[in-house]
């Protein structure tokens, strides 16, 4: 079995598989919303005439959220079937999620290959602790290391560096002292 790419929880699949930030953002925001007009129209057991009088829209609308036509709905039309359904609508308030380190990636897909940390390491022909220290989040991910891992796993060298900057920048934007410091610097132009 070749596993393709792991998303931890908290991941966009939307940005995962080429979409701008903004537009993952914003379709992932749609896609839960069609989830939970979807649940709420199997819960219960509404024909597509009744949800579309429940929701306040129409029986082809309908139709098309439950066909999955994602480019069909904005935001604003779930969140106003939603809550004309009387259906709460949650705001998440909280910032972004720290990306995963690749370590935990690995680890991850290690366990679903029942391979031991040992055994990986002999395969992609690195110290045992080299690779311990990745799956256990104590070091990155080397362009070198990259290319081992997306042979070893079959999803490419960029996934894994991808990963690993997007970790980084991460780590570095809720740095204060970084941030203290990249703010003393005053711009070329």
């Amino acid at each position: 079995m070749v596993i393709e790419y792991v998303t931890l929880p908290g991941g966009n699949i939307f940005e995962d598989v080429g979409f701008d930030r903004e537009e993952a953002a914003n379709l992932k925001i749609r896609c839960r919303l069609m989830v939970a007009v979807e649940r709420l129209i199997k819960a219960e057991g509404l024909t597509q005439q009744q949800a579309a009088e429940r929701l306040g829209t129409t029986q082809p609308r309908v139709s098309d959220l439950v066909r999955g036509k994602i480019d069909q709905f904005t935001i604003d039309s779930l969140v106003n079937m939603l809550s004309h359904a009387g259906v709460p609508v949650p705001v998440e308030g909280r910032g972004p999620k720290r990306p995963a380190h690749p370590g935990a990636v690995v680890r991850i897909k290690l366990e679903e290959l029942e391979l031991s940390v040992t055994e990986a390491a002999q395969r992609l022909h690195v110290s045992r602790r080299t690779l311990s220290e990745l799956v256990n989040e104590g070091r990155g991910v080397s362009p070198e290391m990259a290319l081992k891992l997306g042979r070893f796993f079959g999803n490419g060298t960029e996934s894994w560096l991808s990963m690993q900057m997007a970790h980084d920048r991460w780590r570095v934007e809720h740095d204060e002292e970084a941030l203290r410091e990249a703010n003393r610097v005053e711009p070329a132009a």
